[in-house]
C-alpha cells in the first residue's frame, strides 16, 4: 500500500488529472452554474468526486492489472512470499487513500470558495461512496481492460463506458428534469447509485451488487482465457 501510494503520487500526469483537474472542474462548473441554484454546488461537490472514482477505477486499476499481465510481472508477484491478493488489496487501499485526499481538497475548496457547510455525516457518506465506488468501478475497469488484447481498442472502450455512465448520470446536472426515460435507464447503471450513497439518498444495492458480480465473473472468464492462449 505504501509503495503504490508513493508511486501514484510521483506520477505527475495521474496526480494532475485526479487532483488538479477535479478541482478545476469543481471551481469552473460551480462558478458558472452555482448561482442558478443554492444547492447546486453541494450536489456538484459529490458529482466531481464520484467522477474521479469512476475514472480511477476504469483507467487506473483495470489498466494497471492489464500491464502486470502483459509484462509478465504477474508471474513474479505470484512467486512472492505474500499472496498476490495482498498486493492487490494494498493497491486498492492506496487508491482509496488518494481519492480520500482528493475528496478532502474538494471539501476545502467548497468551504472557502463556495461557502458550502459540510457536516461530519455528509463527509462520511462521501467516504463510503468512494469506498463502494472503488470496488464497483475497479471490477468494471478489470472487465473492460481484458475485453480485448489490443490496448487501443481497450482505451476506446474505456472512454465509451466512462462517458456513457457520466453523461447519463446525476453527477453534473439533473437528468430526471431533462429526460425521464434516460433517468430511468441510468438508474440501472452503477454511477447514479454511488451518487445517491454520497448524497444520503436511497440506494438500490442490488444494482451495485449485480454490476460488481457480473464484471467480476466476466473478468475471471476472460483472464483464464488469456492464460490458456499464452500456454
Amino acid at each position: 500500500m505504501y509503495y503504490q501510494t508513493l508511486y501514484y503520487s510521483r506520477v505527475k500526469e495521474a496526480l494532475i488529472f485526479i487532483l488538479v483537474f477535479t478541482a478545476f472542474l469543481f471551481v469552473v462548473f460551480g462558478s458558472l452554474w452555482g448561482g442558478f441554484s443554492e444547492d447546486y454546488t453541494a450536489r456538484l461537490l459529490s458529482g466531481v468526486i464520484a467522477t474521479s472514482v469512476l475514472s480511477d477505477g476504469i483507467f487506473s486499476i483495470g489498466q494497471l492489472f492489464k500491464r502486470y499481465y502483459s509484462s509478465g510481472l504477474i508471474k513474479v508477484l505470484k512467486k512472492r512470499p505474500h499472496k498476490i491478493i495482498y498486493h492487490h488489496l494494498g493497491t486498492a487501499l492506496s487508491h482509496f487513500i488518494i481519492l480520500s485526499v482528493v475528496s478532502l481538497v474538494i471539501h476545502v475548496i467548497g468551504l472557502f470558495v463556495f461557502n458550502i457547510e459540510m457536516s461530519i455525516q455528509s463527509f462520511i457518506q462521501i467516504e463510503l461512496g468512494i469506498l463502494v465506488g472503488s470496488i464497483v468501478f475497479s471490477t468494471l475497469g478489470l472487465f473492460v481492460a481484458f475485453v480485448n488484447k489490443e490496448g487501443q481498442i481497450n482505451q476506446g472502450l474505456a472512454n465509451i463506458v466512462q462517458f456513457s455512465l457520466l453523461f447519463s448520470s446525476e453527477a453534473y446536472y439533473s437528468v430526471s428534469n431533462l429526460n425521464e426515460t434516460l433517468h430511468q435507464v441510468a438508474d440501472y447503471l452503477p454511477l447514479n447509485h454511488i451518487l445517491y450513497l454520497m448524497r444520503g439518498q436511497e440506494v438500490n444495492w442490488w444494482v451495485l451488487l449485480i454490476w460488481t458480480s457480473v464484471c467480476t465473473i466476466g473478468f475471471m472468464i476472460m483472464f483464464n482465457r488469456y492464460q490458456y492462449q499464452r500456454v
